[in-house]
């Protein structure tokens, strides 16, 4: 039988899987007027794909064709975030990064990694152990999203 318990974290994580997926379409929405815009589209639109299959099929990063795309994604994110971070330190930026366009680039490469590591890990027997991470995250892309709009 089924505790009422984990049909709300169920639902619980589809819902932050759709919200985080809303987030990142959004992301790559705003990215029209960049001049390196399809980079930038594609950085967003991947994970955002990838969190729609987490929040409609949650048992989908289990599957070796999910976990390959998003490990690749990630890699190549985390690559990007060096290079950004290796630019920004050679440059001379200041430490506030959100005042950056390369920070808040950076800052988004980063949550998309955390957040696939986070989907990555979903799938395991100790998930619970991570339970009130997703909320977390996906606050704190709410609240980055309104420091950048503020800035």
């Amino acid at each position: 039988m089924v505790s009422s318990d984990s049909v709300v974290r169920a639902v619980a994580w589809r819902m932050c899987a759709a919200t985080v997926a809303a987030f990142m379409a959004l992301a790559a929405y705003v990215q029209k007027n960049d001049p390196d815009a399809a980079l930038w589209m594609a950085a967003y639109v991947c994970p955002s794909l990838l969190s729609l299959m987490v929040a409609i099929f949650p048992s989908s990063t289990g599957h070796h064709a999910w976990r390959s795309l998003a490990g690749f994604h990630s890699s190549v994110c985390l690559l990007g975030a060096a290079l950004i971070g290796i630019h920004m330190y050679m440059a001379g930026h200041p430490i506030a990064l959100l005042q950056e366009e390369e920070g808040r680039e950076l800052g988004g490469l980063l949550l998309v990694v955390l957040w696939l590591a986070l989907c990555q890990s979903s799938h395991e027997s100790n998930f619970a152990s991570w339970y009130p991470k997703p909320y977390a995250i996906s606050h704190s892309m709410k609240v980055s999203d309104e420091l950048c709009f503020l800035n």
